[in-house]
């Protein structure tokens, strides 16, 4: 048997051209970094209890609400690649996925989904300046003498 070597040659380099063409890069360019940081606050109106996260609410929140108490409740530091979904747990029960995209000028868009049990509590987009602290959701509960505040802090990594 004999094999037409440049025949095969031709092919192969077709082959590869034409897998190649299939596998475009990412336009996107290299995915970046960053750190995210979701503090979850629980507000209250009723004068017992810590109030241990009053100096991280702002203040025109508090105006707004009018709770007298801010407890942390958890916070989760997460540093991850953008585009990728990442999946977390704050305060004990309050399932979350965090995603987001750096844009061309380096602000953060970031997609938020926080659940309870079969609640959803948050359900939201924010576009983020590197550095900048902003609040995502702030709602008041059923009962009406507490609310669920929930912070976001992001930071690209160089």
């Amino acid at each position: 048997m004999r094999f037409n070597l440049p025949a095969i040659a031709i092919l192969l380099v077709l082959a590869t051209a034409g897998n190649a063409a299939a596998q475009k890069p990412d336009k996107k360019g290299p995915r970046r970094q960053a750190e995210v940081r979701l503090q979850v606050i629980q507000a209250s109106s009723s004068g017992q209890g810590p109030n241990d996260a009053a100096t991280l609410v702002p203040a025109e929140l508090k105006t707004l609400l009018r709770f007298s108490r801010y407890t942390l409740l958890d916070a989760a530091f997460l540093r991850a690649t953008e585009r990728t979904e990442q999946r977390i747990t704050v305060a004990g029960d309050i399932l979350g996925e965090v995603e987001f995209e750096v844009q061309n000028d380096g602000q953060i868009d970031v997609k938020l989904e926080l659940r309870r049990t079969n609640s959803l509590l948050l359900d939201t987009r924010a576009t983020v300046k590197s550095g900048e602290t902003v609040v995502l959701g702030a709602s008041r509960m059923r009962d009406g003498s507490s609310g669920l505040i929930v912070l976001l802090t992001t930071k690209l990594i160089p």
